[in-house]
């Protein structure tokens, strides 16, 4: 018979079952990483209006609410951060004026200890 005269021993077999395992699984690897960076590729071409913006195809109202609700926000925020700013000048000068009381008070300080050392 055929078989009788292939002989072929197990370890070759072993070796070539791993070698076309190895072959199959590389190839499929190959085959997913191309069709995930052709996805990932159409995904960026064609942005997704709809995440961005959720009042698209909304009526006109709605739109413009939303709008004038953003104008409010950026206004009040401005007028916030004006307050913010005015608010750290005055801190800022509160500072400085303490530091000036200080100075006066050790130096009068300094003064009546002196006159009070004359006496």
């Amino acid at each position: 018979m055929a078989w009788d005269r292939l002989q072929i021993e197990p370890t070759w077999m072993f070796l070539a079952g791993i070698l076309l395992a190895s072959f199959v699984m590389i190839r499929l690897y190959i085959i997913r990483s191309r069709r995930a960076a052709r996805k990932s590729s159409q995904l960026q071409a064609t942005p997704d209006f709809s995440r961005r913006d959720p009042f698209l195809g909304a009526p006109q109202e709605l739109v413009r609410w939303q709008v004038e609700m953003h104008e409010i926000a950026r206004d009040a925020k401005a007028e916030l951060d004006t307050k913010m700013r005015a608010l750290q000048v005055l801190i800022r000068d509160a500072c400085d004026c303490e530091a000036r009381l200080r100075a006066l008070i050790n130096r009068l300080e300094a003064v009546l200890e002196k006159e009070g050392s004359e006496n």
